[in-house]
């Protein structure tokens, strides 16, 4: 077979079954997928210590 002429990483490659292939799928989508929610967070922790430093007496109604 050609199997040979291919590098060791891409016959590894080729002998990935579908559900591991689906699995590292789902975790890099899981991945993905935590990264807006940590922006958003962060954006709003920011503007909030904004909004302190610019005002500091409206500290316990932010």
């Amino acid at each position: 077979s050609n199997k040979f002429f291919y590098p060791p990483s891409f016959i590894d490659f080729l002998s990935f079954s579908s559900y591991s292939i689906s699995v590292i799928v789902a975790g890099l989508a899981t991945e993905f997928a935590s990264i807006g929610p940590g922006v958003g967070q962060g954006t709003i922790v920011g503007q909030v210590v904004e909004g302190i430093a610019r005002q500091p007496e409206a500290e316990g109604k932010i």
